[in-house]
């Protein structure tokens, strides 16, 4: 046989020759000579290959209407998702691949495969996201204002020897909070977890010092459901006030409202007690630390039991009271300037 050249692989080249030696075809090739039946046979099978690649070669450089929509539509049709695909008509406000190319089939008269919108979403810069849930009672006016104005005041608190503290409480599950891992393809993870219903009750404290203005965390647990012990359950070093006392904030929950707590906080007068704006967690920096703990230091950590998890819990509350610039991170997560 021949080596084929570069120059006959390319495009619009000469198909190389087919060389068989002479002998007889062994199933009948109809009174002809078996190499001058392979000899048709690999030429058409040249001349075929290269049709396919000028095809393809073809389709790459035409701009039809997916081309067009592409660079001139791309535009308007993402302000268009800005709004949700609940303005369009679809019972959710979610976004799949295959309601975009719906929408671009309604709106352009293109039919796009959803392959060809995740690569045109993905190169204009848009990504599959989880989404946010938020409050239908959330005010941003009020606490924009609160974080503009209010905490300014809050923070001069400090100056004047009190101490700022930023109390939130959660619970902590035999149940963990489940993130994606590497693995080998085609394989999919198994966590095997407890499915009863056993809790850990836990409170945190973040703190700014007065004059330097140095960060602490505290915390307390209690392996038990008693969501007023819960509430009363001040983290110890966060209430070793200074002389002047404590300035503490507290989220709108019910445990904090509670009369065990109300009767915690009367004999304590040198804690000078704020609520939170409503329906607002953003605000709270112990928000960053739950987030920090759960779905960082403990994910995909599936404890043999409420001990187990109580341990692991406080091993993670000691690395990030020594970590400053993450208790700094908290806070800059609140949008509070310290």
């Amino acid at each position: 046989m021949h080596e084929t050249t570069g120059e006959s692989r390319r495009l619009g080249g000469t198909p190389p020759p087919c060389d068989v030696a002479p002998g007889r075809w062994p199933w009948g090739t109809g009174g002809r000579p078996a190499n001058e039946v392979l000899t048709g046979l690999c030429e058409s099978l040249a001349h075929g290959g290269q049709s396919q690649r000028a095809g393809r070669a073809s389709a790459q450089t035409c701009t039809g209407k997916a081309d067009l929509l592409e660079h001139q539509a791309a535009i308007p049709l993402l302000k268009m998702m800005l709004k949700g695909a609940g303005a369009y008509g679809f019972s959710t406000d979610l976004w799949t691949l295959s309601r975009v190319a719906e929408l671009i089939d309604r709106t352009f008269g293109v039919r796009y495969h959803p392959a060809s919108v995740w690569k045109m979403l993905r190169g204009e810069g848009w990504s599959c996201q989880k989404p946010e849930r938020r409050a239908r009672e959330w005010d941003e006016g009020a606490i924009e204002k609160w974080r503009t104005e209010r905490w300014p005041h809050i923070k001069n608190a400090s100056r004047a020897g009190r101490a700022v503290v930023f109390l939130d409480e959660s619970g902590f599950m035999l149940q963990p909070a489940v993130r994606q891992t590497w693995t080998l393809r085609g394989r999919t993870p198994i966590l095997r977890q407890w499915d009863r219903r056993d809790r850990l009750s836990t409170i945190s404290a973040i703190t700014v010092a007065p004059h330097r203005r140095r960060l602490g965390l505290y915390w307390a647990s209690v392996p038990a459901q008693y969501p007023e012990r819960r509430g009363s359950s001040f983290p110890s070093g966060a209430a070793a006030a200074p002389a002047e006392g404590i300035h503490a904030h507290l989220g709108g929950g019910q445990p904090h409202r509670a009369k065990l707590v109300k009767n915690w906080l009367g004999r304590r007068r040198r804690i000078v007690v704020e609520s939170l704006p409503p329906y607002a967690p953003d605000l709270n920096p112990v928000e960053a630390v739950w987030s920090h703990t759960k779905h960082s230091d403990l994910a995909n950590y599936a404890p043999d039991s409420i001990q187990d998890l109580e341990q692991s819990f406080l091993s993670s509350m000691v690395r990030a009271r020594g970590q400053s610039h993450l208790l700094s991170a908290f806070f800059k997560a609140a949008r509070l300037k310290v």
